[in-house]
């Protein structure tokens, strides 16, 4: 496989059942080579957990001002 794009999602929980969205990623490769990205924060309508950001780094100041 040569050609593809790679998605990543960071959110606000562990718990799929409980999380959001704060994060979509992506990464298109062609010719196993990169040929674009995408990076979009969002704000969402919960906090973020200490575990989360334990994981990815993301506090809620980091997206009080991003798009819902």
């Amino acid at each position: 496989m040569q050609d593809y794009v790679v998605f990543d999602l960071e959110t606000t929980e562990k718990d799929p059942a409980e999380c959001e969205i704060l994060e979509l990623a992506a990464v298109r490769v062609r010719n196993r080579v990169i040929v674009d990205q995408f990076e979009r924060l969002v704000r969402p309508s919960r906090p973020i957990s200490p575990y989360a950001t334990a994981v990815h780094g993301y506090r809620d100041a980091d997206v009080c001002d991003e798009p819902v």
